[in-house]
């Protein structure tokens, strides 16, 4: 018996020892007592029971116990999940596969504030200006909340919540030193008067990437945020943080020794949020949120001469005496010479900003409905030459109106029903609807049905990309994409089963999701034919091919989500995460060949975590992660893979005050060698010690 199938009829044996035992004995009032109220589904607060679809909370225990060093890792313990690297330090983080290096359906917020990048159409982890020691929880909502957060929720939505200064009374100093040489600060600060309170925090964090492979990086970053209550009636949080640094990217699957395969992606960034609340009665309240987010992406700037191995771009400057000869009056090129300019094999490079203020009104009526209504706007600024083709910065304004009304029907049926209108100034208009279904079958037992139309609006990189490589005298060397403004959104269909089996005495629940997920209308790269370039007549081919943005490809994906988290004793958590996904489809990619959605995702993934308390002093945990076999967009085959890690700790009260908590984590315990994402990504067994020092 192979060791998945090993790992998984254990847990089923655990699971249903467990749904064996007496799980009625407890009072109504302990449901759910140890797990937060999640207002990330509806934006109304609600337990596990009344959302209307799946939904994880990565608590700060399983955080503590997960062995993560970076956030993306802790999404691992999320049913459907896939956490990846396209470089050493350049994270992925994708629901149900069916995607690449740029996920771009996924949702990821910070306490509400948005930080998905239209200059890149998707999250850049490395610039967000917390680290993982900031987490206190995070909830992730496993199916499609357009209805609720906006068109980037197409698949899913991650709402990352930091620890707020009432949350967190001590300081906190802790080191960390480990493989690939990581060296890592946090140190966090909190203070607390009669009406305000305070937390800072402060990071360094450095390591050098896969062997053999230059895609290190270095990074400081840092964050502030303050919570002030001037009436009984109002909260006001303010919050803003910093990141600088760099990371070495390159394309994991091309040779790591050749020149300007990798090379380092600088960043600075900024952002700012105020969040006011004012409780208007004992049912009803209103909150406006503002925020800015501010990225600055560069790359080295290379001369084309030296790029390509080319000094004076005399070779080139033949090439074009000849075929001027040889073309005559026919030639396609406004000049027969050319002088050295810039290009930026990197890429990334360019800046992006992102302006938003939200009005919600949140109102009960008596005690069977509760809606939560709303208003927003939010301006995105992408000033790009390399991806937008020009100098001047575009702008993208999108305004939105949303409506969520929560309505028990009896004390058994809950449903759900939520609306979100989006206008955008350069992709139009969508309008996506979700409608959901609880029914509470025991005290213990929750039936849940959900559907939803959505849509994704293309984001203004989609609608905008332009990318070419000319010299200052108009002559193109290659055309490589353009511009396509007549873009539709992505639509995505879903439907959702699920049960789920609440488990109190055992302080935790089982979860189990059948789906089924169709999107169409789905945007990528078309090629077709441009105008001719010098690479097309090098190559030989009267045809230039250039890459547009296009509603091209469809998907179908439908499967199981598993989730149990429970304790077996005070001393033992278990937490289970498993996903069968069946992905079948087609990409259209016009001049070049058509891609197939077959194994553009994992069909298995599973992730079991176990934690041992021995003593107040002494904690032990031991991860299991396993994935089947995938082929990411634009990378390689990425054969089934699994890992054991592993994390011992220990806790040294140094006074009353001072508490000194020393981990040591094992990562890939066996040294069981795979490849993630490409060729050069090498992942072999690591080793890292952290100290941590509260007082």
């Amino acid at each position: 018996m192979s060791l998945l199938k090993k790992t998984c009829v254990r847990s089923l044996l655990t699971t249903s020892f467990l749904l064996s035992q007496d799980v009625f004995s407890y009072n109504e009032t302990d449901l759910f007592n140890d797990i937060p109220e999640i207002s990330s589904v509806s934006r109304l607060p609600q337990n596990l029971q009344e959302l209307p679809v799946s939904t994880t909370i990565i608590s700060q225990e399983m955080i503590k116990a997960s062995t993560a060093t970076d956030i993306t890792e802790l999404f691992k313990l999320v049913p459907g999940f896939q956490s990846y690297n396209p470089n050493a330090n350049k994270h992925a983080v994708s629901y149900h596969g069916n995607s690449g290096e740029f996920p771009n359906r996924l949702d990821i917020r910070i306490n509400g504030r948005p930080v998905y990048l239209a200059m890149l159409s998707t999250v850049a982890w490395n610039t967000l200006g917390i680290s993982i020691e900031d987490i206190d929880y995070i909830e992730v909502v496993r199916g499609s909340n357009v209805p609720s957060y906006g068109s980037n929720a197409l698949t899913g939505a991650i709402n990352i919540v930091t620890f707020q200064p009432l949350d967190q009374e001590s300081h906190h100093i802790s080191a960390t030193l480990g493989s690939q040489q990581t060296k890592r600060v946090n140190a966090s600060f909190s203070k607390r008067t009669d009406d305000m309170s305070i937390r800072a925090s402060l990071t360094h964090d450095q390591n050098n990437g896969f062997d053999d492979v230059n895609d290190g990086k270095q990074a400081n970053m840092g964050n502030v945020s303050l919570t002030f209550t001037p009436t009984l009636f109002d909260t006001i949080n303010i919050s803003a943080g910093f990141s600088h640094g760099y990371i070495d990217i390159g394309a994991a699957d091309d040779p790591a020794d050749e020149p300007y395969n990798y090379l380092p992606r600088e960043h600075h960034s900024h952002y700012e949020q105020l969040d006011w609340q004012r409780t208007l009665t004992d049912n009803s309240d209103i909150r406006i949120s503002v925020f800015n987010n501010y990225l600055k992406l560069n790359s080295p700037r290379i001369m084309a001469s030296e790029f390509l191995g080319d000094p004076g771009l005399a070779g080139i400057n033949g090439l074009l005496q000849q075929l001027a000869g040889l073309y005559g009056p026919a030639y396609p090129f406004p000049s027969q010479t050319v002088s050295d300019f810039a290009v930026w094999p990197a890429g990334e490079k360019g800046t992006a900003q992102s302006s938003g203020l939200e009005l919600q009104y949140t109102q009960g009526f008596g005690s069977t409905i509760n809606m939560a209504s709303g208003i927003g706007y939010r301006q995105d600024t992408v000033k790009s030459a390399v991806y937008l083709g020009q100098e001047e910065a575009i702008n993208e304004d999108l305004f939105y109106a949303f409506n969520n009304v929560e309505w028990q029907l009896s004390p058994k049926l809950y449903t759900n029903f939520g609306l979100m209108v989006e206008d955008s100034t350069i992709a139009g208009t969508a309008t996506s609807v979700r409608l959901g279904a609880n029914y509470q079958a025991s005290k213990a037992i929750t039936l849940r049905a959900a559907a939803t139309k959505a849509y994704r609006m293309p984001s203004l990189l989609e609608e905008m990309t332009q990318v070419s490589y000319q010299s200052p005298e108009g002559v193109v060397f290659d055309y490589v994409s353009m511009r396509n403004t007549n873009l539709d959104p992505e639509k995505l269909i879903s439907t959702e089963l699920g049960l789920l089996w609440a488990l109190p005495r055992y302080k935790g629940y089982i979860d189990i999701k059948l789906y089924q997920e169709k999107i169409s209308d789905g945007l990528n790269s078309y090629f077709t034919n441009s105008d001719i370039d010098l690479l097309t007549i090098v190559d030989g081919d009267s045809n230039s091919r250039v890459f547009i943005v296009k509603n091209a490809s469809h998907s179908y994906a439908k499967g199981l989500d598993l989730q149990a988290t429970f304790h077996t004793t005070p001393n033992d958590l278990v937490h289970l995460a498993y996903n069968y996904n069946r992905l079948t489809g087609i990409k259209d990619r016009g001049a070049k060949k058509n891609q197939t959605m077959d194994e553009r995702s994992p069909r298995h993934t599973l992730s079991l975590l176990y934690n041992h308390t021995f003593t107040p002093a002494i904690n032990a945990s031991l991860v299991y992660n396993y994935m089947s076999d995938v082929e990411w967009f634009d990378s390689s085959q990425v054969d089934s893979f699994s890992t054991f890690d592993s994390q011992l700790s220990f806790t040294h009260p140094l006074s009353h005050e001072q508490v000194l908590t020393t981990k040591i984590i094992v990562k890939n315990l066996f040294n069981n060698e795979y490849h993630d994402f490409g060729e050069n990504n090498l992942f072999d067994r690591r080793l890292y010690l952290t100290m941590d020092l509260s007082f």
